[in-house]
């Protein structure tokens, strides 16, 4: 089936780091602002612009992680389906 560019939307993927070692994969959510659910974006640049503006800004780490989390802009429709649930 091919997708519609118009009904496009994107996320931010994320992936946190753990000793251990341990990776977490999930989508961003903005908690500071009340979201509990996944960012979504209508435009990959507007999910690039927020990812630049994450990594840009202060970051504290989880308790055990390792590292900044990595972040990827993805389609809705890429995502496999235990994440797709979630948005």
């Amino acid at each position: 089936m091919a997708s519609n560019a118009k009904n496009t939307k994107y996320v931010i993927r994320t992936t946190h780091f753990f000793y251990g070692p341990r990776e977490e994969k999930g989508l961003f959510h903005d908690f500071y602002d009340g979201g509990m659910d996944p960012l979504t974006f209508d435009t990959r640049e507007e999910a690039q612009e927020y990812v630049e503006r994450l990594e840009s800004g202060v970051y504290y780490l989880k308790n055990n992680e390792s590292s900044r989390p990595n972040y990827k802009v993805v389609t809705i429709a890429s995502l496999p389906k235990s994440l797709k649930e979630l948005v």
